[in-house]
């Protein structure tokens, strides 16, 4: 589940391959009700992670989503840009890479860089700029032998540490330890 900078929308994913939108507060009667707003089937397999791009404006055109799936891709969504596929509404699929040779189970986006984490007991570290991802490093193994459930990049504490702090993540899983 991830709400949108804006904190208007959620995206929620799971069970089946099928991705959700919903807007907050946005029914005909101004109360908090949740609406359905856009619902597809994303993946293939059951969906690990969804996540907002997070440098976004507010009053951006575009609504940017990622999503990582048991399929082993990570697909990049604009919401904004969607067509018909038969009866159903589709978001635009800006990009899709398979870094994975399993599911991918976790995704952290932050400040552009992404990381990902999954059954074949890696880390992939990538960066998003201008539309595209671009895959920066793999760290194998980091678990030793073990699955990769959860991983989290390190925001940045101040201007001075940014290079420093985006290059630290923390990632957990079968094996009852975290990495740093």
């Amino acid at each position: 589940i991830s709400f949108r900078p804006c904190g208007k929308l959620v995206a929620a994913a799971g069970h089946g391959g099928i991705a959700g939108i919903f807007g907050i507060g946005s029914s005909a009667g101004g109360s908090d009700a949740e609406d359905v707003l856009l619902s597809w089937k994303a993946h293939q397999g059951w969906i690990g992670d969804i996540q907002f791009v997070s440098q976004q404006q507010a009053e951006s055109a575009s609504n940017l989503v990622l999503s990582t799936s048991n399929d082993k891709t990570v697909v990049l969504w604009d919401i904004n840009t969607a067509a018909s596929a038969g009866r159903q509404v589709v978001p635009k699929k800006v990009a899709t890479e398979t870094w994975h040779s399993s599911g991918v189970f976790s995704m952290h986006e932050l400040g552009g860089r992404i990381a990902t984490g999954s059954k074949d007991g890696n880390v992939v570290v990538a960066q998003f700029k201008d539309g595209k991802i671009r895959k920066s490093a793999v760290l194998e193994d980091v678990l030793e032998g073990h699955v990769v459930k959860c991983v989290r990049l390190r925001p940045n504490l101040s201007v001075e540490a940014a290079s420093a702090a985006s290059s630290v993540l923390a990632c957990g899983g079968n094996s009852h330890t975290v990495r740093v």
